[in-house]
């Protein structure tokens, strides 16, 4: 028989919820998207350090990180607190993860450029793991806040949406007052003191979203399932836990399409400055009104996609989603190789955010289904282990976000140095540029068509998930029954 673990009366979600849950992937994506798309910018080409030494840096980080996910998982699902499962943690994670958040972007200004690796081996690794301690417990509440097959579709989008926003803001304000161009830094992307209050005012967003999200959902931490009791920690249980994760049928198509979008998004991340810095062109000010289509992008995302999941399945939309993406990322470039982009600035960075407009809509529907089809496949593993596993499952997804992760930045480095680009020049060579944009489809568009045919071979739909949470439902009533 299954033993029960999840409570009886189901929570009742409200709009507050949902906002307290979705600012709780605030403070992964300001940090992760910020790591990934400017540190290798900022400790090469503005502080001097070698491009390939960072890019590995970032990736032995990601790797120590993603070893870390599935042991934070693990243990989150065994543990017996007053606190719950998850709050331990997330209130654990709050002051480290900020104060090394702050520390990562200003290291002393003396340093060699060994120092300056050694000082980011010292910083981003700690960062990631204690990062972790939050991240990995605050996402597995997906699952544990419902098991309605749409509402989790609603609790991902908001989540992602409500990280994006963050990130679309803060991307304004890099390239628009942190980095604008000035008489010392004509070009503002190499103005190391920029970097540093960009660190700082992220410090406070991730400090300000850990504490919204964590007490937030603090007073329905009774209401939230429990672990079986008699499951104890051990090094076996884990083992077994996470490589049946990792064997599970229902999930391999999930995290092999995580870990090719992941791939791919880090190197678009990476290259991002670069490819419309160099590429096309663009100055500080323009720079900064690419957030603009993000952000409207985010808004569609957050009323569209909840409505496209109760007309047909997660697994058709996401498929969907990630062609367009591939096509929206790849277009603008041919069409710049082929001469069809407007001379003037203005016209093109029109055209430029139609398409970034398309990037954030069709990347956001994509991950809020993957995510939801992740919580969705909880129900199916605890009929097969008789236990719940929310955190070990998205553990899984974490660890291979970060290693697809390591692996983008990786690439995006190894990249600029194979092609010859130096972003400390002023006069660059035009087939150096041209290449820069053929990295950038290839890159991207390789990746993302990997994760279109992954994604076709999850085949679980919304009646055998309404048909495991009734199991599931039937088998609690009936150990209550016998308990009583």
């Amino acid at each position: 028989m299954i033993k029960a673990t999840q409570c009886d009366k189901a929570i009742k979600i409200g709009p507050s919820h949902r906002l307290f849950f979705a600012a709780g992937g605030a403070p992964s994506a300001i940090v992760v998207t910020l790591t990934s798309g400017f540190i290798l910018l900022f400790y090469s080409n503005a502080l001097g350090a070698p491009s390939a030494l960072v890019g590995a840096t970032l990736a032995l980080a990601l790797l120590f990180d993603a070893i870390w996910d599935p042991f934070v998982g693990y243990v989150s699902d065994n543990t017996k607190t007053r606190l719950g499962r998850r709050h331990p943690f997330l209130y654990a994670a709050i002051i480290p993860v900020t104060f090394l958040g702050w520390a990562v972007w200003n290291p002393p200004s003396s340093l060699s450029s060994t120092g300056l690796i050694l000082y980011l081996l010292a910083t981003i690794i700690p960062l990631r793991l204690t990062l972790a301690l939050f991240d990995v417990p605050s996402t597995a509440l997906t699952a544990e806040l419902t098991s309605d097959y749409d509402e989790r579709t609603k609790l991902s989008t908001y989540r992602t949406c409500v990280s994006w926003l963050f990130i679309t803001v803060f991307s304004a304000l890099l390239y628009g007052y942190w980095l604008r161009s000035s008489p010392e830094y004509p070009d503002g992307l190499l103005n190391p003191a920029g970097y540093g209050d960009m660190g700082l005012a992220a410090a406070t967003a991730v400090c300000a979203t850990m504490l919204v999200c964590a007490v937030g959902l603090h007073r329905l931490i009774p209401q939230l399932p429990k672990p079986s009791q008699d499951v104890g920690l051990s090094f076996s249980d884990l083992l077994s836990s996470v490589f049946g994760t990792f064997r599970e049928p229902i999930l391999v198509p999930l995290l092999v399409a995580s870990a090719t979008i992941s791939t791919g998004f880090s190197i678009y991340a990476a290259l991002f400055p670069y490819q419309y810095a160099y590429f096309w062109q663009l100055d500080s000010l323009e720079l900064s009104l690419t957030a603009l289509p993000w952000g409207i992008g985010l808004v569609v995302a957050v009323i569209l996609a909840p409505k496209l999941t109760r007309v047909g399945e997660k697994r058709k939309l996401a498929g969907l989603a990630i062609f367009g993406l591939t096509l929206s990322i790849s277009i603008p470039v041919l069409m710049g190789k082929c001469g069809l982009m407007p001379a003037d600035s203005q016209s093109r960075l029109l055209i430029l955010s139609l398409f970034l407009f398309f990037d954030m809509l069709t990347y956001l529907v994509v991950t809020s289904s993957i995510s939801s089809m992740l919580a969705d496949a909880v129900e199916h593993r605890e009929l097969q282990r008789g236990r719940r596993e929310e955190g070990t499952i998205f553990a899984a997804q974490t660890l291979v976000l970060k290693l697809s992760s390591a692996l983008g930045v990786l690439i995006a480095g190894v990249l600029l140095q194979l092609i010859g680009f130096n972003a400390h020049g002023t006069n660059f060579d035009p087939h150096v540029i041209d290449r820069l944009g053929s990295v950038w489809i290839v890159g991207n568009a390789g990746f993302y068509l990997l994760a279109v045919f992954s994604i076709r071979f999850y085949r679980h739909t919304r009646q055998q998930h309404e048909a495991n949470v009734e199991r599931l439902r039937v088998s609690s009533s009936e150990a209550t029954e016998v308990q009583l």
